[in-house]
């Protein structure tokens, strides 16, 4: 499911809880500046690799895929965009045990619409600002200073980072 807005923020909700998607689609959608995407566990990674999203929000707990293992597999898949788990009470001592899940934010449910809200434009903001000065970094670096690693991967790594901010 589809919402367009005005917008530049693009946000992929993956939600299997009915209530809470409608009510978050209805807050965000108050706002012209997001465009909210809906998607369901089984076409997550079709949505993310078909569309450039700013913000993924995940349920820690939709019905088939577990939110943990889906920002964890996105994680290893190369999403570096900001991700924000949506978890509960229960679940929140477990998160500092889970530091290889690297999901930006975790929000504790039930939470207040303006701390999502803050959440999201913090989270764009710092990704876009990390990106501007990779490319700044890259541009003024001599492209030899960076391919002088003696690990082989490491320079593919590099070169792949390197064109991509090109």
């Amino acid at each position: 499911m589809e919402f367009h807005m005005s917008s530049s923020t693009k946000i992929l909700l993956v939600n299997s809880d009915r209530d809470l998607s409608e009510a978050l689609i209805y807050q965000l959608s108050l706002n012209d500046k997001y465009q909210i995407i809906e998607s369901v566990e089984d076409n997550v990674f079709t949505q993310i690799n078909n569309n450039s999203f700013n913000i993924v929000i995940i349920n820690s707990q939709p019905s088939k895929l577990n939110g943990h293992n889906l920002t964890k597999k996105l994680r290893i898949g190369g999403f570096k965009n900001p991700i924000i788990m949506l978890i509960t009470q229960s679940d929140a001592p477990n998160v500092d045990n889970k530091l290889t899940i690297e999901a930006n934010e975790y929000i504790i449910k039930p939470f207040k619409y303006p701390a999502l809200l803050k959440s999201i434009e913090l989270h764009k903001l710092k990704y876009q600002y990390q990106k501007r000065k990779l490319k700044l970094a890259i541009k003024y670096v001599p492209i030899k200073r960076l391919f002088q690693s003696n690990e082989p991967n490491l320079n593919i790594l590099l070169l792949k980072t390197y064109l991509q901010y090109l």
